[in-house]
């Protein structure tokens, strides 16, 4: 019998393992963020090889002309977000989320991050990145509408020549997509200027993607560069001096943080690309460029798509078919910011529904995840109740089993002939241990990809002051930067030690009394250590799920043996 408790033992560690590597392998990469100011980790075949950052021989020399005008803040707005625009320069100075949570519990999640001063996103450069930025304060003009504004100057070469640049954003109802058409045009009629890279202008999205972080620990947030081309996404990563330059084309790129993107659509036509992770004293920056080159013209126009909003699936297949999204962009496949076998993903879809649904009802996802379990727990009793009966009745002929491996201590077959009889007298068919793990474990498997990829639970509270985010592990005492000897972690925690005393608990209950022996006692607290070990920085909604599991078996364990 005891083959059957180590049996489910292991497969129990080994199917957590396997959740975890599955959802590492291919929910999340676990990148070291480029914010971190560390080394640069060498290279591999898929990602780009980083190219020598372009010395501009001839710099482009932009002089704004004419009077400034007064700096002033324009909002565009509809039912998704705000977006706040600064006249220097026609940049964003504020991106607002209206239907996501803070860490406050206030709604309104801020996109930009100005980590490094005086950088804002949309910003422009004469020439290539390298170049000057062109900050200087812009006409406006606001549709009456309140979703698109065009900001406008006249510029002058060293050439005395006037160069007028419009800068227009767009959004509509339901879309978290900005549209930006950036338009170069000579007042003369004479060719375009350049620096000495052939380049025109450069278009900046940085210095930072936000929400701002607490700290950067490559699982519960990160931010890194991503890149899409050919359908297939790659993980981006700037050279030792910070930069990453490359001339071919991308379906679409961006910055990736835990929950939230900034994505972009390139123009058609030629450009390049760029990407900058310098980290100057305290601050951090990532920021990524479009290089558009002179044209043998007197105008260029060249129009961009950015996706500022929330990794949610849903939203993000939007963009595969033209007819439902206002912009009618199509073929896109953002979503494969979120990899994941298809399976997997629509029996979490499933999972997640099942959770909404009763969150409807109980507002609070701590509760649901208990509710939930005990839902399980109640389909799954009659193979409980049959594993718990079986271990009853083996408490009952404890004497008898000893008896016989006292009398038959040195005749190993007749010990065994003589427990299998009593056995089938007994009606003891063997224990079912095991069956149970064989539903629990793909709900856990599919809880945990959820709670670490499904923005929806991101920032719901179980019980505030402990556990105030079920996609994060609880924290009693945070005690980063340092972290305990040997084990590394960085915080005590609660939820995952209360696991591990009702899995010590259920581990000694379901125990035999044939199978007391001290390899038995010593496996049954060995399993619930390497469960901790498994399960210390796991979200504590998962965590919740499994001790609810535990104490669920434990109080029918316990009315059982009361009731003898």
């Amino acid at each position: 019998m005891n083959k059957n408790i180590l049996l489910a033992g292991i497969l129990s560690i080994l199917a957590i393992f396997g959740t975890v590597y599955v959802y590492n392998t291919f929910f999340h990469k676990e990148e070291a963020s480029a914010a971190q100011a560390e080394p640069a980790a060498p290279v591999s075949e898929e990602e780009e090889t980083p190219l020598p950052v372009p010395v501009e021989k001839k710099p482009l020399v932009l002089q704004p002309s004419g009077d400034d005008p007064v700096e002033k803040l324009v909002i565009l707005e509809n039912e998704l977000f705000q977006l706040s625009f600064t006249t220097l320069g026609g940049r964003l100075s504020s991106a607002v989320l209206k239907n996501y949570k803070n860490r406050d519990g206030g709604r309104g999640v801020e996109l930009v991050l100005p980590t490094i001063e005086g950088v804002l996103p949309f910003q422009l450069r004469s020439g290539g990145f390298t170049g000057e930025p062109l900050n200087d304060p812009f006409y406006y003009s606001l549709d009456p509408s309140g979703q698109e504004v065009t900001f406008y100057r006249d510029f002058l070469t060293s050439d005395n020549e006037t160069l007028t640049c419009r800068k227009t954003f767009t959004i509509l109802p339901g879309e978290y997509m900005v549209r930006l058409a950036v338009r170069w045009e000579t007042a003369s009629g004479s060719p375009l200027p350049e620096d000495g890279e052939g380049f025109l202008y450069s278009l900046e999205y940085g210095p930072h993607l936000g929400p701002q972080w607490d700290r950067l620990d490559g699982r519960y947030d990160y931010r890194y560069y991503y890149l899409c081309r050919g359908g297939e996404k790659k993980n981006m990563r700037p050279s030792a001096e910070g930069f990453l330059a490359m001339d071919d084309p991308a379906d679409w790129l961006g910055i990736e943080g835990k929950y939230f993107v900034v994505l972009s659509v390139p123009p058609g036509g030629v450009y390049s690309l760029a990407w900058d992770a310098r980290t100057p004293a305290d601050d951090s920056r990532l920021s990524f460029f479009y290089n558009l080159p002179a044209q043998d013209d007197n105008r260029r126009e060249d129009t961009f798509f950015y996706f500022l909003g929330p990794k949610d699936r849903n939203i993000l297949a939007r963009y595969d078919q033209a007819e439902d999204n206002g912009f009618n962009l199509q073929g896109l496949n953002l979503r494969r910011l979120i990899p994941g076998a298809s399976v997997i993903l629509a029996l979490s879809d499933g999972l997640a529904f099942i959770l909404k649904a009763l969150h409807a009802v109980i507002p609070n996802y701590g509760v649901v995840i208990i509710l939930f379990t005990l839902l399980i727990e109640l389909a799954m009793f009659p193979l409980t109740r049959r594993s718990y009966n079986t271990t009853a009745k083996l408490r009952r002929i404890g004497p008898q089993i000893q008896e016989i491996k006292r009398k038959y201590a040195y005749d190993k077959e007749k010990m065994f002939s003589s427990l299998q009889e009593l056995y089938a007298r007994e009606e003891v068919r063997g224990r079912l241990n095991m069956y149970p793990l064989l539903v629990h474990l793909p709900v856990f498997m599919l809880l945990y990809s959820i709670l670490s990829t499904n923005i929806g639970f991101h920032l719901e509270p179980f019980i505030p002051g402990w556990i105030p985010d079920i996609s994060r592990p609880d924290v009693i005492w945070d005690i980063y930067p340092m972290a305990i000897p040997v084990l590394g972690w960085t915080a005590f925690r609660g939820l995952p030690l209360l696991m591990f005393v009702t899995s010590i608990m259920q581990s000694r209950l379901t125990q035999a009394p044939d199978q007391l022996g001290r390899s038995m006692i010593f496996m049954s607290f060995l399993l619930p250590i390497l469960l901790l070990f498994v399960m210390y920085n796991m979200p504590s909604g998962v965590v919740l799920y499994w001790t609810v599991h535990n104490t669920a078996n434990l109080a029918y364990q316990f009315y059982r043996r009361k009731k003898g």
